[in-house]
């Protein structure tokens, strides 16, 4: 249930459990929707609808029902700003929020003791492609044009992704389309340049914009053919 559900467009994560069985052999499945990053589940959503293709002995016409047990709400978003009220912010000061008698630690106003108020730099990983020179014994020095990979991030693992489409930037719109499919990652920036070994590798850069902190790193993984990753 929670599998063919989430494989269709309009539905995000959620959580699916499912009653002991009636008498009768029926089931009742409750289906919570979760949070995500895209926001898809927030407010009054609309039920689903049920094409039923049930049926049972002679006598019997098995039914399916859906019920809204608990209307979605709009959570609630709360604003705060920094006023200079005057010529300029001290980059060493700060403030606490409380709420329901419980209060925060320092607040910096301009986080890590930087210039803007965007907080910290955000984190970058280098994926690169490169091989090992096996002309002596029959091989070759290049990374191979059909080379193929998945990049992992936690449990999610991206489609398979061809480093030689065009060129190395070329490629590197495919891999931030990719990792954007990704929930954690909705939003990055990946820049891509050959190497200097001058072996058909390239260098991709990947900034994790809607990542903060210091995140896992990105596992990249070869299908088959001669290069590291």
């Amino acid at each position: 249930m929670k599998k063919l559900l989430q494989d269709l467009n309009s539905i995000s994560e959620i959580a699916v459990s499912r009653s002991e069985t009636t008498i009768i052999g029926g089931y009742t499945w409750t289906i919570s929707f979760l949070e995500d990053l895209a926001r898809t589940h927030r407010g009054d959503l609309a039920e689903m609808q049920v094409v039923s293709n049930l049926f049972g002995g002679s006598g019997w016409e098995p039914t399916a029902t859906v019920e809204e047990v608990r209307k979605g709400t709009w959570k609630e978003v709360q604003r705060i700003s920094v006023s200079a009220g005057g010529l300029g912010v001290d980059p060493l000061s700060s403030f606490r929020l409380k709420f329901l008698g419980q209060a925060t630690g320092d607040i910096l106003a301009l986080p890590l003791g930087g210039t803007t108020c965007l907080g910290s730099t955000a984190a970058k990983q280098i994926i690169r492609t490169s091989t090992e020179d096996t002309s002596s014994y029959g091989g070759d020095d290049t990374v191979s044009l059909l080379t193929t990979f998945t990049i992992t991030y936690k449990e999610f693992v991206t489609d398979l992704i061809s480093a030689h489409i065009d060129s190395c930037d070329t490629v590197a719109y495919v891999i931030a389309e990719k990792l954007s499919m990704i929930p954690p990652l909705n939003r990055v920036k990946v820049s891509g340049k050959a190497t200097e070994a001058g072996d058909n590798g390239c260098e991709w850069e990947i900034t994790l914009l809607s990542v903060t902190g210091n995140p896992e790193l990105l596992q990249g993984k070869k299908m088959g053919f001669n290069y590291n990753i």
